[in-house]
């Protein structure tokens, strides 16, 4: 009983957090990138590219080809593993396998 309450406090609290960092933008730091809202980094450099979010989540690029998604925290949602990740607005994430092999997911 307890640990669901401490779960469901700990979500709601993320979820308080990840409405407040809205904002946040790729950056770049020698050839990594992260996310940064305004000077505060949320996300250190450490990945090979991130692209804008679309919502709360944005595409990663962790190795050459290996993209994932990432909520605006820095936690992620999808393992980078896709040659490509595409994220609608309405939550559909579109994640290419191999070429011509979509899977679809919503978040």
């Amino acid at each position: 009983e307890n640990a669901r309450k401490r779960q469901q406090d700990e979500e709601a609290k993320r979820r308080r957090r990840l409405e407040e960092i809205r904002d946040v933008l790729p950056y770049r730091m020698g050839m990594k990138w992260g996310l940064k809202l305004g000077e505060r980094v949320i996300v250190p450099p450490q990945y090979r590219k991130i692209l804008p979010p679309v919502g709360g989540y944005c595409a990663f690029e962790e190795n050459a080809c290996q993209w994932g998604v990432m909520a605006l925290d820095g936690k992620v949602v999808v393992e980078a593993r896709y040659q490509k990740v595409e994220i609608e607005h309405n939550g559909t994430v579109h994640l290419t396998i191999i070429p011509g092999k979509v899977k679809e997911i919503k978040l």
